[in-house]
């Protein structure tokens, strides 16, 4: 009895003393906001900026996957203030990654990288243009992307703009 009684104290005492212990609190990587903007040019390529506002905790890297381009081709892909790394290598560490950025050739496609150079909220501003963006169609032409370049990460805001050579006319335009 004895026995049984200083073990139901010992627990009482143990889950009273539990919540005043150490709390480990993992912070998540998130992109908080997506802002892209897309100028497309009378060749039916385009460029597109993105901003992106981000709070990172761990990894070493962020990247875009382009695959199933089809008749597109990357035709440039840069992050303002990084220098470009041409052969990007996705097993570097931290510091070798820190401001850098450069482009994987993958099945059927490629990957945009670039360092997370700094744990915490940061800014990064994005440009890559893409040739055939625009496609003739018998009938008109058309603009058919996936522009959900965040994969595992969530965006809790994305604005997306589109600016042309010519009007866009809401009558005209199917989306």
């Amino acid at each position: 009895m004895r026995k049984s009684l200083q073990f139901i104290l010992s627990t009482i005492i143990f889950l009273v003393a539990m919540p005043f212990g150490t709390v480990v609190s993992a912070q998540e990587n998130k992109i908080e906001s997506i802002h892209i903007d897309v100028e497309l040019h009378e060749d039916g390529s385009a460029t597109v900026r993105e901003t992106r506002q981000t709070e990172m905790h761990e990894d070493t890297e962020l990247y875009i996957e382009m695959i199933n381009l089809q008749d597109s081709e990357l035709l440039d892909f840069q992050v303002e203030g990084f220098t470009e790394e041409p052969d990007w290598d996705i097993d570097a560490s931290f510091e070798e990654k820190a401001y850098k950025y450069g482009v994987l050739d993958v099945d059927n496609g490629y990957e945009l990288a670039w360092g997370i150079s700094e744990y915490g909220p940061q800014e990064y501003n994005l440009s890559y243009s893409l040739s055939n963006m625009v496609r003739e169609l018998e009938d008109g032409q058309a603009l058919f992307w996936n522009f959900d370049t965040f994969l595992s990460h969530p965006a809790d805001r994305m604005t997306l703009e589109v600016h042309a050579p010519f009007p866009l006319e809401e009558e005209v335009l199917d989306f």
